[in-house]
């Protein structure tokens, strides 16, 4: 039993409340309480039952309005209050309603603001681990070169732009990491989209920054005196005479030393030198207009350069009848720079002798050409063949199939990758200079594997296993190959990984698969050929 007035619980039998003293509401017959007479007050003028106002010494009538003096008594004192208790149990129940109301109002506030703030959580990882997080980081660093680029050469208008393309990929990341609200979807990727588009602007008004200066020069000297012309001649004679003396100097010393030589001259504002052997030349020139550099391919063109030639609008290669290597590539920007690569060719070594190692004798000899040995040991062998043709590697690749290297086989017109029945590999490349580069690997020792129980093996399923080779096993990462694992192995094997929750950012081909799970775990799963397959899973939150 509770109190009316106050809520409080009562003991049994108690006739007042220990709390408050209001008197215990009992139901009649209830132990402990004695039953009292209800007394009522009817008008004398209408009849009409009356209610006693407990702080009040006159009774009201509601109909007639009469009043009249309540005369004191036991039974009226009882009355009164019974009346105030009544009034009392009344507000005390309208309280303890608005008290409930108002925590269940709490409970519903507390309730949106959780599922606003999972909801929000979400949005912001997979924001965070998004291409478009990715892209604006990247285009954030890039419009940071723009800026630093166009303020060096005071092309005030492009810095302007860049700035604004820094601030546009900043408020993306704002929106998408919440930081500011919106209250549309996709603001994040417009701004994106806005500051990527404005970098045509940025191109116009930073090439015409060097447009403009030469206009201003040309209008500067038709707005020039002809006294003040001829005195500025004269002083630029005066004062430039031994810089000219040393530029000419330079000049006639340009390309005289070094694989240099092979080249025709040009002129520009600076040159340096990366490499000048008597093997290859690396030389960048600054100051050459684009006319110049049409120019200059018509120079090489006329010292020989013209086999294999291939002519883009700023890149020109080409061989001369001895196997040299010619590359330019002009960047038409504020430098104006050109650079040039020439390449002698690679000869190899003229008593070359086919090897006789272990894994050579797996491979078909390649006869009468010269070539360099790069590596042989009992694990790789790396050879290295010189002045050879398209058909030297389709023969040779041919021979490799005859000899039984048609095991999980990658062809094309410019490489070869197959095994043997013994798990020997043999990699087959056209390379530059009329060479062709063979690689053979013998087979991975493997060896009866358990998969971990603890570490990093333990966050994604368990694969077939039986034998394998690790190749490391630390508390942060754990990578292995796996034998005796087919095609269809690797493709089961890469669907229990997406259902198990490697799905974030995600890369799958034929036989290469690499995906996320959360921030920190990064796996990637490929097929190596010969029924073998790679495992490397990391865990940065270990690293």
């Amino acid at each position: 039993m509770f109190c009316v007035k106050c809520g409080a619980t009562l003991p049994d039998g108690a006739n007042f409340c220990p709390n408050c003293g209001a008197p215990a509401n009992r139901a009649k017959g209830e132990p402990g309480k004695r039953e009292v007479k209800t007394v009522q007050f009817r008008c004398k003028g209408c009849g009409h039952v009356m209610e006693i106002d407990p702080d009040s010494p006159v009774l009201h009538c509601p109909l007639c309005g009469s009043s009249e003096l309540i005369q004191e008594d036991t039974e009226v004192t009882v009355e009164r209050i019974r009346s105030r208790a009544k009034r009392e149990e009344q507000q005390a129940y309208k309280e303890v309603q608005k008290g409930w109301q108002n925590i269940r109002e709490k409970e519903i506030d507390a309730d949106n603001e959780q599922e606003t703030y999972e909801r929000e959580k979400s949005e912001i990882h997979s924001y965070t681990h998004g291409k478009l997080f990715r892209i604006t980081l990247v285009l954030v660093l890039v419009f940071g070169l723009f800026t630093a680029r166009a303020l060096s050469g005071k092309a005030y208008i492009a810095t302007a732009i860049a700035v604004l393309q820094i601030i546009l990929c900043l408020v993306s990341i704002l929106l998408g990491l919440r930081t500011i609200r919106e209250r549309g979807r996709g603001i994040s990727t417009v701004l994106v989209v806005l500051a990527a588009v404005l970098f045509f602007p940025y191109i116009t008004s930073y090439n015409a920054r060097y447009d403009e200066d030469d206009k201003a020069l040309v209008a500067d000297g038709k707005q020039a005196s002809l006294k003040e012309g001829i005195t500025a001649i004269l002083s630029q004679i005066e004062e430039g005479k031994s810089s000219d003396e040393e530029s000419a100097v330079e000049k006639q010393s340009l390309f005289s030393t070094g694989l240099s030589t092979m080249l025709p001259q040009i002129e520009g504002t600076k040159v340096e030198y990366n490499t000048n052997s008597d093997k290859e030349a690396d030389i960048d020139v600054e100051g050459v207009t684009y006319e110049q550099f049409d120019q200059y391919i018509a120079d090489c063109q006329n010292m020989g350069y013209t086999a294999n030639a291939v002519k883009e609008t700023s890149e020109y290669t080409a061989y001369n009848a001895d196997g040299y290597y010619l590359h330019l590539d002009h960047w038409n920007y504020s430098t104006k720079r050109l650079s040039i690569i020439l390449k002698a060719p690679i000869l190899g070594d003229p008593n070359f002798v086919w090897p006789e190692s272990t894994i050579s004798k797996e491979l078909p000899v390649f006869e009468n050409k010269g070539g360099i040995i790069k590596t042989d040991t009992d694990e790789t062998l790396k050879v290295t063949i010189c002045k050879v043709t398209t058909e030297d590697y389709d023969a040779y690749v041919s021979k490799c199939e005859q000899v039984g290297f048609t095991i999980d086989t990658d062809k094309n017109d410019k490489e070869f990758t197959a095994f043997n029945a013994d798990g020997y590999e043999v990699t087959v490349s056209v390379g530059e200079m009329d060479t062709i580069n063979i690689t053979a690997n013998a087979p991975r020792e493997m060896t009866p594997l358990t998969w971990p129980t603890t570490g990093p093996a333990t966050l994604i399923p368990k694969p077939n296993v039986t034998k394998g080779s690790i190749g490391n096993n630390y508390d942060w990462v754990y990578s292995v190959y796996l034998a005796d694992n087919t095609i269809d192995d690797f493709n089961a094997y890469v669907d229990k990984c997406i259902a198990a929750g490697f799905d974030d950012d995600y890369t799958r081909y034929d036989t290469y698969f690499s995906a996320d799970k959360g921030r920190n775990k990064d796996l990637t799963v490929e097929y190596t050929g010969f029924n073998t397959i790679y495992i490397r899973i990391t865990d940065y939150a270990k690293f």
